[in-house]
């Protein structure tokens, strides 16, 4: 949400329930109703526009941030979607990863919620950043196959790729910079002056 805020655009940060914690899928996607209701309740009293609320979300927020982008009522769909090194995949990593795809006798959300398989033309348009050696969420599992899906429906996007970098490594420069430029081109964001 800090990030965020440099570029012009407020942030709210869900903090939805998880599966390690006991709380079955589709909690997480409750939560993020709840949340957008609020914020769209709320948008014009904090100087927003309600009709241009978008999602951001990394791993395992990434699939929820993807999943709503495809599936939320129209009410509450985002009108863009971020997704850095995204499990778009449940049943992946399928070769030589680091954790077990996701069960849906565990709690995690079932195979039929994989994002890619979700995408219709009116998804928003979306910029998708991917780890290319990335063990947990592949980006040749994951984010490829969702770039893939996203071109087949004609849905806008844009795509960054590294292999310096691992899992988990949050705001990097790889991805903020092309993501900061894709942001201003679409007026949603202002350039940072620092």
């Amino acid at each position: 949400a800090q990030w965020l805020t440099t570029l012009g655009i407020t942030g709210v940060v869900l903090q939805y329930r998880c599966v390690s914690e006991g709380h079955y899928w589709p909690a997480q996607y409750e939560d993020w109703l709840e949340c957008a209701r609020a914020v769209v309740a709320q948008a014009v009293s904090w100087g927003c526009d309600p009709a241009r609320v978008g999602v951001l979300g990394f791993s395992a927020g990434g699939h929820l941030a993807g999943y709503v982008a495809c599936k939320a009522p129209p009410e509450l769909a985002p009108a863009l979607q971020v997704l850095v090194y995204p499990s778009i995949d449940t049943e992946t990593p399928h070769e030589d990863g680091d954790i077990d795809p996701w069960f849906p006798e565990k709690g995690y959300p079932p195979p039929e919620t994989s994002v890619h398989l979700n995408v219709g033309a009116g998804a928003p348009p979306a910029f998708l950043a991917g780890i290319i050696s990335d063990t947990f969420c592949p980006a040749k599992e994951n984010t490829d196959v969702y770039a893939k899906a996203l071109e087949e429906n004609s849905v806008p996007y844009e795509y960054v790729t590294t292999d310096e970098h691992e899992h988990g490594c949050g705001l990097q420069d790889w991805w903020t910079v092309p993501c900061t430029d894709w942001l201003v081109k679409l007026g949603w964001a202002v350039r940072p002056t620092f």
